[in-house]
């Protein structure tokens, strides 16, 4: 006898090896495949195979259903044919093993279909665990590119369940279970049958009933089309319209009564027998009403008389209340809209325990939260001390707003403020607004006595339309004594210190006395030592880099320590600096006179003067023409061909302006200095004095109208 392991697709107990036989043709392993489909282990779609070569395959991704599962399994590429001669016909099975892997099964000679890993029965009776491959395709080797495919997939995308029974020898369908994308659906096919629910209970010690769908009315509980043994029934009483809770077997004991008299009446809730309504439903627009009938949102509660009205509590089940537990929540939220964001809770108002709670304790906040592309988070918390925190989670004023605030009402797109306001924060913005008629709108800064009731000092800052000002006030207030120090002209933005009509950019007033008699730019350092800069002004534009050092400026006048400075020693000089032409950002400007003690000192008994270098202009093979202007600079002629040309001096306000010409091309020079305005050079023709000779220097003085002296 050979025993059947009662599995399909092996051939014996304990002998997973197929029987087979030498015909050229997919036989014995298919049609244990087949047979093991029969067992509810087949795949069911996809698995599409691409050959790569003759000898390689590439197998998609697909679905098997196997031990009553379904299985999605991932796609695998490069897998080789275990049998590759060309001279012979050989069938491998594509397979998922039992780790729900695609793998190959190679046959064990030519002209024969591959065997493979059949499920089996492990652990005993108790536990059942089936192990082995699903047969997926039949691919064939034969050296062709690509080869034929026998494919065992069913493309049975849904699954149904049918019990029957024997009636009478006669199959008979008596229930079904069918499921799609949408619904699962249980129907008893027999007419007027139940279906029963049952459980084997312990405590009763058989198996009972515990829910009854009936297929038509229980004589022992008439218009009942549900029961739950135990513990609920619900019926329906089909003449009153109106749906029993009840319990025991007796339900006309009711505990509660939903009433709906047409599809145009609304929902009635009462609680004990003869009891009033306590809740009702429109069926108009779905309002709910506590207390009322008529609802006028979405839920209304009517209660209580006089100083009571109604009450709404949320309340927590937690026994022991700690610092940071939620007492009670109110959500705000848009669930069905579409979109990430908008699912997501957009506001709350939160009770939030902020200590143990005890008999003498029961601090809580309340928290009100917003969100605008996020779940919402707190924006304002009210203690319970009573202080209002806006931008902040512990306010330790009675109003603390941390960022950015407006009080006051708005009038017009201006708005007005109240005086007494206080903003802490790297962006704060205060804006204090006064109608002209109730005069200037200012901030008072003032420092007052211990009782408040004397000034020690009285300062604000107003605008009167025309400027903004700095004042400083009299400690009694007397007007006759405000002084505005420091004022910004409204119109041209000039600003004025101890004047309040600046004429130019800034502008300052003295008085002439001292303390008060100019501009004092200070070094504060308490380590001044010889070279150190004490300040300066320095001259630039905004086009490029406006420099970060007075003496990077495109002009500057600067002042530097001669020593270093104490109380007795405080020498100091005065620097003249411009950038040279072609000269980029960010580089020291060149000092070009010295007012005060040369800097080099040694060896010689020095004393202050002013020094400077020579505007120097050094002219090769061309003409220079200087304007009025360039008075003093030092021509230096380089080439043969170098020429000057004096500017016109046809007045008498030109006198002194000079230039001196020195020859370094190496030889003499001869009717290369010109005149206009057929000037003369010491009383005759400028033709008779022009030449200068090699390595040699003439200066031209203008000594009156069309007048030069040479000097040289």
């Amino acid at each position: 006898m050979v025993s059947n392991p009662h599995f399909y697709g092996q051939s014996t107990t304990g002998t997973p090896n197929q029987i087979e036989d030498g015909v050229d043709f997919p036989h014995t392993g298919i049609i244990k495949a087949l047979a093991d489909g029969l067992g509810q282990n087949y795949a069911i779609s996809g698995f599409d195979i691409t050959f790569d070569s003759a000898t390689q395959i590439d197998v998609a991704l697909g679905v098997i259903f196997r031990d009553g599962k379904r299985h999605e399994i991932t796609a695998v590429p490069n897998l080789v044919l275990g049998r590759t001669d060309v001279s012979e016909n050989s069938y491998h099975l594509v397979v998922v093993d039992k780790d729900n892997a695609i793998a190959i099964r190679t046959p064990s000679d030519k002209d024969k279909v591959a065997n493979y890993t059949v499920r089996t029965l492990t652990g005993g009776t108790a536990t059942e665990h089936k192990q082995g491959d699903t047969v997926i395709a039949v691919v064939t080797h034969n050296g062709s590119n690509p080869a034929p495919v026998q494919y065992l997939t069913v493309d049975k995308a849904e699954n149904s369940l049918s019990i029957g029974y024997s009636n009478n020898g006669t199959y008979a369908e008596g229930l079904t279970i069918d499921t799609d994308a949408g619904d699962t659906t249980i129907e008893n096919k027999v007419a007027d049958k139940d279906i029963i629910f049952k459980v084997n209970d312990a405590t009763a010690g058989s198996v009972v009933d515990r829910l009854i769908l009936y297929g038509d009315n229980d004589p022992s509980y008439p218009n009942t089309e549900a029961k739950i043994e135990g513990s609920l029934l619900v019926t329906e009483d089909i003449q009153a319209n109106k749906l029993s809770i009840g319990y025991g077997n007796s339900p006309s004991i009711g505990v509660a009564e939903i009433s709906s008299y047409s599809a145009t009446e609304d929902i009635a809730f009462k609680a004990g027998s003869g009891s009033p309504e306590r809740l009702r439903i429109k069926a108009a627009d779905g309002k709910v009403g506590i207390g009322t009938t008529t609802p006028s949102s979405s839920l209304e509660i009517q209660d209580g008389l006089t100083t009571t009205g109604a009450v709404l509590t949320l309340s927590t089940k937690e026994p022991s209340v700690v610092a940071n537990d939620v007492l009670g929540q109110i959500d705000f939220q848009a669930p069905l809209d579409t979109g990430a964001d908008s699912d997501l809770v957009g506001a709350s108002i939160q009770a939030l325990a902020t200590a143990t709670f005890s008999n003498t304790v029961n601090a809580t906040d309340l928290i009100l939260k917003t969100g605008a592309s996020e779940t919402a988070t707190e924006k304002m918390r009210i203690t319970s001390a009573g202080n209002v925190g806006i931008g902040t989670t512990a306010p330790t004023n009675p109003l603390h707003v941390v960022g950015n605030a407006l009080f006051g009402t708005v009038t017009g797109s201006e708005g007005t403020a109240p005086r007494n306001l206080n903003l802490v924060g790297a962006d704060a913005v205060m804006r204090i607004a006064r109608t002209s008629a109730n005069g200037d709108p200012s901030i008072e800064l003032i420092n007052l006595s211990a009782d408040g009731n004397t000034r020690n000092s009285y300062w604000d800052i107003y605008t009167d339309g025309d400027r903004l000002s700095f004042r400083s006030r009299h400690q009694t207030g007397a007007v006759s004594q405000d002084i505005d120090i420091f004022n910004i002209a409204e119109l041209t933005n000039n600003v004025g210190i101890m004047t309040t009509s600046p004429a130019n950019t800034f502008q300052v007033n003295h008085l002439g006395a001292d303390a008060n008699n100019g501009i004092m730019i200070v070094r504060e350092d308490s380590s001044t030592a010889d070279g150190d800069l004490l300040g300066g002004i320095g001259f630039d534009s905004t086009d490029g880099n406006v420099p970060s050092s007075v003496l990077e400026s495109s002009a500057f006048i600067a002042s530097i320590a001669t020593e270093a400075h104490s109380t007795s020693d405080k020498g100091g000089n005065l620097k003249f600096g411009v950038s040279l032409i072609n000269e980029n950002d960010d580089t020291v400007s060149t000092i070009v006179a010295n007012v005060g003690q040369p800097d080099t000192t040694a060896n010689a008994t020095t004393h202050a003067g002013l020094n400077s270098r020579a505007t120097t202009a050094v002219v090769g093979a061309a003409t220079y023409a200087p304007t009025i202007g360039d008075s003093g600079t030092l021509v230096i002629f380089t080439n043969a061909s170098s020429n000057l040309t004096l500017p016109s001096v046809n007045n008498t306000t030109s006198v002194g302006v000079q230039f001196t010409v020195f020859n370094e091309t190496g030889s003499a020079i001869n009717g290369q200095i010109a005149v206009t305005n057929s000037a003369t050079i010491n009383g005759g023709a400028a033709s008779a004095l022009d030449d200068i000779a090699s390595f040699k220097a003439a200066t031209f003085v203008c000594s009156g109208n069309n007048t030069w002296i040479r000097i040289g």
